[in-house]
């Protein structure tokens, strides 16, 4: 099993009225500039291991980032797919607990039809 890390995802509309609300939002913004890369790079570093493990020919995924790191589901589909689209890996899986998070990776492989 391989961990990688993750980013939360702090989108700009949920900011709240008030100085110290904006101070705190936009100090926390600048910590996290980039969360698509780094959603995207914690994908490509557990893809990485085909170079490492010359014996291992599959790898599963859960959906990084959608449970308490409160990623929108469909942009994470979006942001996985298109990684694990590029796995050098014989087979490359996505496991999911429920039928939306399903169906969001489904439609994220018809945007890119695959």
């Amino acid at each position: 099993m391989v961990h990688r890390f993750q980013t939360f995802w702090m989108p700009r509309q949920k900011r709240r009225d008030g100085k110290a609300a904006k101070r705190f939002f936009k100090q926390l913004l600048r910590k996290h500039k980039g969360e698509r890369e780094l959603l995207a790079g914690a994908y490509r570093s557990a893809l990485s291991f085909y170079d490492e493990l010359p014996n291992v020919r599959s790898i599963s995924f859960v959906s990084m980032g959608t449970g308490v790191y409160r990623w929108p589901l469909e942009l994470a589909a979006e942001i996985s797919i298109k990684e694990l689209a590029l796995s050098k890996f014989e087979v490359t899986t996505m496991c999911v607990i429920d039928e939306a998070t399903r169906t969001a990776y489904q439609r994220a492989c018809g945007k890119l039809d695959i």
